[in-house]
Parts: C-alpha cells; structure tokens; sequence
C-alpha cells in the first residue's frame, strides 16, 4: 500500500473515532493501537505534523516526504471531521 495513501486512511479513522466518541479514552486508544500495529511497517503511523516533525528532526522520516506525509495527515483529519459534521445532520 502506498505509504501516503495508509497515512491518509490512519489519519481519518484516527480523528473520525476520536471526533465521534467525544474524545472517548478507550476508544481513541484502541483505535491507536490498531492504526500501530497495522502500520509500523509502512510509515511507522506518524497520524500528525508534530509527529511528523519529530520524526524528521531524529532522521526518522526522510525531508522529501515531509510535506507530502503533512498534507495527508490534514486532509485525513478534515475528511474525518466532515463526515462526522454530515452524519450529524438531524441528530
């Protein structure tokens, strides 16, 4: 799988379940340690820019896919938030 495509995907379920359950500490841990397990091959499941930037500074993740992995992880976290914003609609 694509390793910016996964970091999408993670990014959105990550922020979709913590967005929904209302910050929810057992679900937005679960889900977490999901998103690691599925993903410490691929990208190491960065899932935000602080993380991203961290990684970079320890030479973890190279400076060419800096802002394409940013880039993702924005977009996965705004797909997220407005698909919990339209399936609320008539709550």
């Amino acid at each position: 799988m694509n390793r910016f495509l996964f970091e999408y995907l993670a990014t959105f379920a990550f922020a979709y379940v913590i967005i929904a359950t209302g910050g929810n500490v057992y679900a937005s841990s679960g889900i977490f340690a999901i998103l690691l397990i599925l993903g410490a091959k691929i990208t190491g499941t960065l899932l935000n820019p602080a993380m991203t930037l961290a990684m970079l500074s320890m030479g973890k993740v190279a400076s060419s896919d800096v802002l394409p992995f940013i880039g993702v992880q924005i977009a996965g976290a705004l797909t997220a938030a407005e698909l919990v914003k339209r399936l609320r609609i008539g709550v």
